[in-house]
């Protein structure tokens, strides 16, 4: 019961965006799509696979990040592998000076505006018909694409009424072909929704994305 009230209570306040996430089913694996995302423009398209340490204990490292959002405790389990219940991704990632994402960019800056969206589908919501839980977004972006080597940083900077409760910083960093990104995923918490430290991972796992659904190709 306590998790369905606090779920109702935060849908209204997904991180970074006023919209209300919505679970539909679309597609194969169990993957789900997210009204906000579909508001914002991005599409759900990206699987997060656990790796390193996070292979094995992927709830717990779900959890970490997804405390930037909401009490942990609260939290179903989340499979490694994607499926009925897994780790998601949209963004829409840039470059500084608007020219297209291609293999023989050279060097480029990525634009502050670029934005990530991260969407943990637990086993409450997949078995149980549970509330949603509440998309992480990240907005403030840096980072540079060297080639077809990609280093981008998101931040979320938290609630300020809150001092900033609900901070995390993202980092992406891989390489890409014209068809798919295979980007290594690590986390930092600087504070949790209840404002003390979080957690953090060099390795939360790899995400594995089209990569023109991901980056700006044209």
């Amino acid at each position: 019961m306590k998790r369905f009230i606090t779920l109702i209570a935060l849908s209204v306040l997904m991180v970074g965006c006023a919209k209300a996430p919505t679970e539909t089913r679309i597609g194969g694996g169990g993957v789900s799509a997210d009204t906000t995302a579909q508001v914002m423009g991005l599409s759900i398209n990206g699987v997060v696979i656990g790796t390193g340490k996070c292979q094995t204990i992927f709830t717990e490292c779900a959890k970490d990040i997804l405390e930037m959002a909401i009490p942990r405790e609260y939290v179903g389990t989340v499979s490694a592998q994607g499926g009925d219940t897994g780790m998601f991704v949209a963004g829409k990632i840039e470059l500084a000076n608007g020219q297209p994402l291609n293999v023989s960019n050279g060097y480029a800056q990525i634009s502050q505006n670029s934005q990530l969206l991260i969407k943990v589908i637990d086993s409450y919501v997949a078995s149980q018909n549970a509330p949603a839980l509440p998309g992480l977004f990240f907005q403030q972006s840096s980072g540079q694409v060297s080639g077809n080597n990609v280093h981008v940083t998101f931040n979320n900077p938290g609630d300020p009424a809150k001092g900033g409760a609900g901070q995390a910083i993202v980092t992406l960093d891989g390489s890409f072909t014209a068809e798919r990104a295979v980007l290594k995923v690590s986390y930092q918490v600087i504070r949790t929704i209840n404002g003390k430290q979080g957690y953090s991972s060099s390795e939360l796992g790899t995400l594995y994305v089209p990569t023109c659904q991901f980056f700006r190709c044209q």
